[in-house]
């Protein structure tokens, strides 16, 4: 079972364990290399492909704006100079708006898609270059959000072969560490493990207060609209999916979900996607009417159906996915033609869902 957890507050918890100063020590400031675990926006200033300066990056920051860093809020290389109490957000080298007083508390080199290779040499010539306290981070368990989507499958679990590459590469970085130390015993090189923790906060996501954060299938974070509606009219705080097997009578009798993401009016892209086309959800609708009937009698059925809210939300699929990036549609409809083709859709299902409410409230009268 995959859960979906914020990849911030896993390195919180890396953060607290991992930095343990001896009594009356401080660190005046952190300077970062590495890839794209760690960079705070140095991609954003040279030609590369990788680069994340579009949304969902950056939505838990502030401003909600993707600012370059690989992650919805800060990266492991802010938590740790925050845990230090040295500044909230480390700067990237490349950021224009560097100032000199950045310079004084660390900077970040890291850039997104490197690798380190080889390691020793890089090392000794931070020792040459003066540093003296340098931690080696190794590497996380096969369970970051593009390896899960690339290579997890349609449940997206952490890749065991990634996990057996890390567990090898750690224990060998762990060796070559203490290798170094003993060259050069005036500075103190530290391996830092970043693979055990985050595995077990996603194995036993209750020991770290992240219950309820189990993936729900939902198309968010968090709740989605009609979460928010159910729970506003004072109904119930989510609406469920009407093909949850765990669904429960009381759930028929306050509202039920037939969205299908990917769907829209065309019935092309729902074609494409191989989701629930809006005709299929409307076959779904005239089962839950069969099914409400017998659970809570014909009389009140109708009640439900003719005092109950009815929210129909699609139409983004159509525009993005099948008019702009499939060629189909383009072929026989301009933007206002194909716009036209969008709502002769919506009126007709409306019209025929509206056709199998009053047949089942007339029944019921």
């Amino acid at each position: 079972m995959w859960y979906r957890l914020s990849f911030c507050k896993v390195w919180y918890h890396i953060a607290e364990a991992v930095i343990k100063l001896p009594q009356n020590s401080t660190i005046p400031a952190v300077i970062v290399f590495g890839d794209s675990v760690v960079d705070t926006g140095n991609n954003n200033y040279i030609e590369t492909i990788v680069k994340v300066n579009y949304p969902p990056y950056g939505k838990d920051f502030m401003g909600g704006k993707p600012t370059g860093r690989f992650s919805d809020g800060k990266v492991p290389s802010d938590l740790i100079a925050e845990e230090l109490g040295i500044k909230g957000l480390l700067a990237a080298y490349f950021d224009p708006t560097l100032q000199d007083e950045d310079l004084l508390t660390g900077v970040n080199f890291a850039s997104g898609g490197a690798g380190y290779d080889p390691l020793t040499s890089d090392l000794v010539d931070l020792y040459k270059l003066g540093a003296r306290r340098i931690g080696v981070f190794g590497l996380p368990p096969g369970c970051l959000p593009s390896q899960r989507t690339l290579k997890g499958g349609a449940e997206r679990k952490c890749i065991d072969l990634y996990n057996q590459v890390s567990e090898l590469f750690n224990n060998k970085l762990s060796d070559e560490m203490d290798s170094i130390n003993k060259r050069y015993p005036i500075a103190r090189m530290t391996y830092m493990d970043i693979y055990k923790l985050p595995l077990d906060v996603i194995h036993n996501p209750q020991k770290y207060e992240f219950r309820g954060w189990k993936a729900d299938r939902r198309f968010s974070d968090g709740k989605v609209p009609s979460d928010l509606l159910a729970e506003e009219l004072g109904i119930k705080p989510l609406l469920p999916a009407y093909l949850d097997p765990s669904l429960q009578d009381q759930d028929f009798l306050t509202g039920v979900n037939f969205a299908s993401g990917a769907s829209g009016y065309d019935p092309l892209t729902s074609d494409v996607a191989s989701v629930l086309s809006l005709t299929d959800q409307l076959k779904l609708f005239k089962e839950y009417i069969t099914k409400l009937k017998k659970i809570a009698g014909e009389e009140k059925s109708s009640e439900i159906l003719r005092e109950g809210l009815i929210a129909l939300v699609t139409g983004s699929n159509d525009i993005t996915n099948t008019y702009f990036i499939t060629p189909f549609r383009k072929i026989q409809y301009n933007v206002p033609s194909y716009t036209d083709l969008l709502v002769s859709y919506a009126s007709s299902f409306v019209q025929e869902s509206r056709l199998q409410m009053k047949d089942a409230v007339e029944q019921g009268q």
